[in-house]
């Protein structure tokens, strides 16, 4: 029976061992035994049954049949094992392809991002690139703008140089025009001074006429004369004087002449002292003759009518020497002036060589006046003969007579002149108001410059504003190459991290590296050219506080000069003082002075002359003044119109300005937009890398616990196979 049980057992073992088939089987004998089982199954050793637990049979070494049948069981069993095995196998394949599939998307979408990001920080780049450009373009705006200023300021300055040379200049003109008024002034009260003296005189004359009228009427004829001529003598010296004050380069020659006058005025009134004498001698003799007396009432009455016009011609002389004393002023003044402008003109050297050429004419008129006076006193001398000859001969009274009335025409002769210089005065009184008009207008200018440094002051706080605001974007910029810095030390770490997870990024990488690279050079540069603007703004900022103080120092340089020139005045004042102290010495000398009217009729003519040619003069600097008045106009509305274009070219610069920060605002919030999406991505790599690295340890505790499966299937798997006989 044990034989059979042998013999009868068949087990189906196909060589796949996946199942067995009744067609293609091959039916084996399985002998069991004990020491091989034992040998094949270790852990059965100790007298346990594989199938105890099953059929609740134990284990019996000698039963091989019940023996071979739990062990077809348990391979069955180790079939189903290994079945279920193989789907779970096949479960964990699928879950790994899909695994492999999400991680091949998160990878996907992780390289998708990854390129927006580059996408993104290329076109940051880019804007950076384009606002880089565009501070280049402000910088290279900025720095023309700098250069025109300084162009702007140092126009300026030439302006202001020559405003204040200008202005120096009319300050002298200013000054000798006041001199001159004031020494015309001061002549103008000495001879009406020299007049009420002469007025004095005249009243006791004609008191004395009175009182004498019955007993001296020729006398009195005589002495009218002599009055007469008196008065021609003092518009003579007037007329000299005049003369004089207009030839003040001449002043020393002058002086000489002066002095020879008052010799000769001497020589004259000791001449006429002599003459009265021989009057009165005639006087005597004509009293002696009753029948010349009659006539000599009538001529007495007809000098008595000659008197009253010899007061109004001397009230009409007074007038006239006023006149005569500002138009000697005016031509003073004239005189001054072309030098003053011949010092300041240098293109005006041949016109100042005219001004010597009529000097040196003057002088020669001078010459010839001399000569003429010597001649004077040659015809006086003559005179003084004539006058022997009538004190010898006093029936010659009515030729005295004559001679009077000649003299009262020449004294019309006179008055014609002192009207003409009266003119004469009035034009340059006209031409002292409008020196004064042009000296207020030089003040104003002055006070124009005075704001006009306010201005540029203002534009020095201005400038100081502008570079603090420079300054601040600079800071700004710092911080951006900072943030940019930080930026790109996350990105690397970023980089370095993606970089342990994935291998293909390290290209990109290496080229990000290169850009932040640029980038942060682009950025030193920028820092750099940054710093040197502020350098260059400190630089002008020094330089326009410096402009501002040598302006300062020319204003006070100005206030001290008009101080120094106000005492100068002060000076000249006493000098006047002075003057009109010798002026009534000159004055009490002149009341003995005696000349002759036919030189100084020849002397006004000359004068005229001279008065039409510097009156011509005098219009043509007038023409020059008004256009270079208008030069100067048309340039202040040139340096406005550039001061306002400048202006607004300012406040375009400051709106692009603004506009870039606000650029700069939105690229900075793109940037930190583009941070977070990275840092989101990061965490979402970051997450799926925990996963991925789940997913392995599973697949290997899988593999190794299938591993550990397969070998124990295995190793329970070895069977003794025999065929059968």
């Amino acid at each position: 029976m044990a034989a059979s049980h042998a013999a009868s057992l068949r087990v189906c073992l196909p060589a796949d061992s996946h199942g067995c088939d009744d067609g293609d089987t091959t039916a084996v004998f399985i002998l069991h035994s004990p020491r091989a089982g034992c040998k094949r199954q270790p852990e059965y050793k100790r007298g346990t049954s594989r199938c105890s637990g099953d059929g609740g049979t134990s284990a019996n070494p000698h039963n091989y049949l019940l023996a071979g049948g739990t062990r077809a069981l348990e391979c069955q069993r180790a079939r189903q094992q290994a079945a279920q095995a193989r789907e779970q196998v096949k479960g964990m394949r699928s879950a790994n392809s899909q695994l492999s599939g999400q991680l091949a998307r998160a990878r996907q979408e992780a390289e998708r991002e990854t390129g927006l990001l580059r996408s993104e920080l290329g076109a940051l780049a880019g804007r950076f690139k384009a606002e880089q450009e565009r501070l280049a373009g402000l910088r290279e705006r900025l720095a023309e703008e700098c250069r025109g200023r300084t162009q702007l300021e140092a126009a300026h300055q030439e302006r202001l140089h020559d405003l204040h040379k200008r202005l120096q200049a009319e300050h002298l003109l200013r000054v000798n025009a006041e001199l001159d008024a004031g020494r015309a002034a001061d002549r103008a009260s000495g001879a009406a001074v020299a007049l009420k003296g002469l007025q004095k005189q005249v009243q006791g004359a004609q008191r004395e006429a009175a009182e004498l009228r019955e007993a001296r009427l020729e006398a009195d004829a005589a002495h009218n004369k002599e009055r007469l001529q008196h008065a021609g003598l003092l518009a003579e010296l007037e007329s000299l004087k005049t003369a004089v004050a207009r030839e003040r380069s001449t002043r020393e020659a002058q002086q000489k002449k002066s002095a020879e006058l008052e010799a000769s005025l001497r020589s004259l009134s000791s001449r006429s002292t002599a003459m009265q004498e021989e009057l009165r001698s005639a006087q005597e003799a004509a009293e002696a003759a009753a029948a010349a007396r009659a006539s000599a009432e009538a001529a007495a009455d007809r000098h008595r009518r000659d008197l009253s016009a010899a007061a109004e011609q001397l009230a009409c002389a007074r007038q006239g020497q006023a006149t005569a004393a500002q138009q000697a002023g005016q031509l003073q003044e004239q005189v001054e002036e072309m030098e003053g402008r011949a010092a300041l003109y240098i293109a005006k050297e041949a016109h100042y060589d005219d001004l010597k050429a009529e000097h040196d004419e003057a002088c020669q008129l001078l010459e010839q006046s001399r000569d003429d006076l010597a001649a004077a006193r040659a015809e006086a001398r003559s005179m003084a003969d004539q006058l022997g000859s009538l004190s010898r001969q006093a029936a010659r009274v009515p030729t005295l007579l004559g001679e009077l009335e000649q003299a009262q025409d020449d004294l019309r002769e006179v008055r014609g002149l002192l009207v003409e210089t009266q003119n004469a005065f009035k034009l340059l009184m006209g031409t002292v108001q409008e020196k004064e008009v042009e000296a207020e207008a030089a003040e104003a200018q002055a006070v124009n410059l005075g704001a006009a440094v306010e201005a540029a002051r203002r534009q020095q706080d201005e400038t100081a504003a502008e570079l603090e605001a420079k300054d601040v974007e600079v800071g700004c910029l710092q911080r951006e190459l900072q943030a940019v810095r930080e930026e790109v030390a996350g990105w690397q770490q970023r980089s370095n991290q993606l970089q342990d997870g994935l291998d293909g990024r390290d290209l990109e990488l290496a080229r990000r590296d290169l850009r932040v690279k640029e980038l942060e050079d682009a950025l030193q540069q920028l820092s750099g050219k940054s710093g040197e603007d502020a350098a260059a703004a400190v630089s002008e900022r020094q330089g326009l506080e410096a402009a501002v103080r040598q302006l300062e120092g020319r204003l006070g340089q100005a206030r001290m000069d008009l101080a120094r020139s106000r005492d100068e005045l002060r000076g000249a004042e006493q000098g006047q003082v002075t003057a009109r102290a010798e002026l009534e010495a000159a004055q009490q000398h002149s009341a003995q002075l005696r000349a002759q009217l036919g030189e100084e009729q020849l002397r006004a003519s000359k004068l005229r002359s001279e008065l039409a040619a510097l009156s011509g003069n005098y219009a043509k600097d007038q023409k020059q003044k008004s256009g270079l008045l208008a030069d100067t106009q048309a340039r202040m509305h040139a340096e406005e119109a550039a001061k306002l274009s400048a202006q607004q070219e300012a406040r375009a610069m400051r709106r692009r300005v603004e506009e870039l920060e606000d650029s700069l605002g939105e690229a900075s919030a793109v940037a930190t937009r583009s941070q977070e999406q990275v840092s989101s991505s990061q965490a979402a790599l970051e997450a799926t890398r925990k996963k991925m690295e789940a997913y392995r340890r599973e697949n290997k505790t899988l593999l190794s616990s299938y591993d550990q499966w397969i070998k124990s299937v295995v190793a329970g798997r070895q069977p003794v196979v025999t065929a059968s006989p």
